[in-house]
């Protein structure tokens, strides 16, 4: 097998990208669209709020906008396969979705799911027009999410490596407290541990430092809202941030393009 490659399927609201080895996009914990993934090889780690899970093959992974994951891959970073579906909510997937993409999940994927996967990277791969390609797409994702949705109560539960109290208590606090005055110093007087304690559990059990957490978490949410049309400056304010030119430097850095009403493209 090669040492990479990848093959694109890219619309306006919907993207899918088979590929082996990683791409030039990291850090990438939280965002605005749905993603579907089937893991087909290599020897990676998975972590989200709720789990931490050694994934194997034939794996699906369903990530709900805006809720934080991550992967990790040991070793040879050539080894990583997998397929992605990245994709906006849509009017007419909006009801299929309440059905499987209410949280992040990792589950077998069934054998109809596998054979529509492999039908879809055929379709990236084939001579059809660009245009051709987005309108079968879209309607194999639909037909995908369904087969999810009828078959997420009978789906093997994984294995995952249980959260401890703290983390919980934490990721609760922050949660509710995300847009007040929040830090590392007053999370861990909350919850009467030391700084150190915090920090150690977040690296451990979630790969990622409490305090970026909070700021992906309030960036993604700035992003939603000055995506659907809210003044920039007003978001930054109410999502957090002391001021708009600590914001827009981390929006920048955060999604490559200053703060806007544009949604982000793939």
């Amino acid at each position: 097998m090669e040492d990479s490659f990848s093959s694109y399927i890219r619309g306006e609201q919907i993207l899918l990208k088979y590929a082996k080895g990683v791409g030039a996009l990291r850090g990438k914990e939280f965002h605005e669209y749905h993603e579907l993934i089937l893991f087909i090889d290599g020897d990676v780690d998975f972590y989200s709020d709720e789990m931490h899970v050694k994934l194997v093959p034939d794996q699906l992974i369903i990530i709900p906008k805006e809720k934080y994951h991550q992967f990790v891959i040991n070793g040879n970073e050539n080894n990583y396969v997998r397929c992605v579906f990245s994709f906006y909510e849509t009017p007419e997937i909006r009801e299929l979705l309440d059905g499987a993409f209410y949280n992040v999940r990792v589950i077998e994927a069934s054998e109809y799911a596998l054979i529509l996967v492999n039908k879809v990277i055929e379709l990236s791969q084939s001579e059809l027009s660009s245009q051709q390609k987005n309108v079968l797409l879209r309607a194999m994702l639909i037909v995908l999410i369904s087969e999810i949705s009828c078959e997420m109560p009978h789906r093997k539960s994984l294995e995952k490596t249980a959260r401890s109290p703290l983390l919980m208590k934490c990721i609760d606090y922050i949660n509710h407290n995300l847009f007040g005055d929040i830090s590392i110093k007053k999370l861990a007087k909350q919850l009467n541990v030391s700084q150190s304690t915090i920090s150690h559990t977040f690296k451990k059990e979630m790969n990622i430092s409490p305090y970026r957490y909070i700021l992906q978490k309030r960036l993604i949410n700035a992003q939603t809202r000055i995506a659907n049309g809210e003044s920039a400056t007003a978001v930054a304010f109410e999502c957090g941030f002391s001021d708009y030119s600590g914001f827009y430097k981390q929006y920048k850095k955060a999604f490559g393009v200053v703060p806007s009403g544009n949604k982000i493209s793939f």
